[in-house]
């Protein structure tokens, strides 16, 4: 058996998601962000902003695109990577579909995420980890 560690990162200017935030509205929020990332967020742009980073970095820790940006046959879709929260309100990383079956056959099979700002900006890493035998192609 071999560790697998692979890791995401993603900075976004607070001010540059309120802009897109604010030209594309609803049908912007509803196709990036699940209904409970939705109520989560209670239409604040912090929290929406931080889930759009979370996304991000956990696509680049999947080793993939996010659709919708020009990420070619590799993208998952936005609603396949859920960003919640425990009962402490740390935040968790939800895997459904295509992002899923990534991340198994990568061998991850635990995902951690932090989350802080600062001065107008959201800084997000994710680190996936698992355990694959020595025989597997991940």
């Amino acid at each position: 058996m071999r560790l697998v560690l692979r890791t995401g990162i993603d900075l976004l200017h607070i001010d540059r998601f309120t802009a897109v935030y604010t030209r594309h509205g609803l049908r912007f929020v509803r196709r990036i962000f699940t209904q409970r990332e939705q109520d989560a967020s209670a239409d604040r742009i912090s929290a929406y902003a931080s889930r759009w980073a979370a996304k991000e970095a956990t696509a680049k820790m999947l080793g993939v695109g996010l659709r919708g940006l020009g990420s070619g046959m590799h993208a998952v879709g936005w609603t396949t990577i859920e960003v919640t929260h425990d009962e402490l309100r740390k935040p968790l990383i939800v895997l459904h579909g295509e992002a899923f079956e990534r991340a198994q056959m990568l061998g991850i099979d635990t995902i951690d995420v932090s989350v802080s700002h600062d001065a107008g900006i959201v800084v997000v890493c994710v680190v996936g980890a698992g355990l694959v035998s020595d025989t597997s192609g991940a």
